[in-house]
């Protein structure tokens, strides 16, 4: 009985902890859909109006930000006001 009463204080707190820290919720950041819009741009201009070279920098950015907020989504301390 003991082994459940410690399992279930477990699992309240593993609840309470999901609804009060920021990451616990899955959230769309801003800088990946920045990223997105930036690379479905890309994807319209360069196939449908044979864009020129400069074009592909949006492919180059938009890659860039998207890993990057990805990466910075994944670190230690994100969303705690920690930088």
């Amino acid at each position: 009985m003991a082994a459940f009463a410690s399992c279930a204080r477990r699992v309240i707190r593993y609840e309470t902890h999901a609804h009060t820290h920021p990451l616990a919720l899955t959230h769309m950041d801003l800088g990946i859909l920045v990223a997105l819009a930036m690379l479905i741009i890309w994807a319209v201009w360069t196939f449908a109006f044979s864009a020129p070279g400069v074009a592909h920098i949006l492919l180059t950015a938009g890659v860039f930000l998207l890993i990057y907020r990805i990466v910075v989504r994944g670190t230690p301390g994100y969303g705690d006001g920690e930088r």
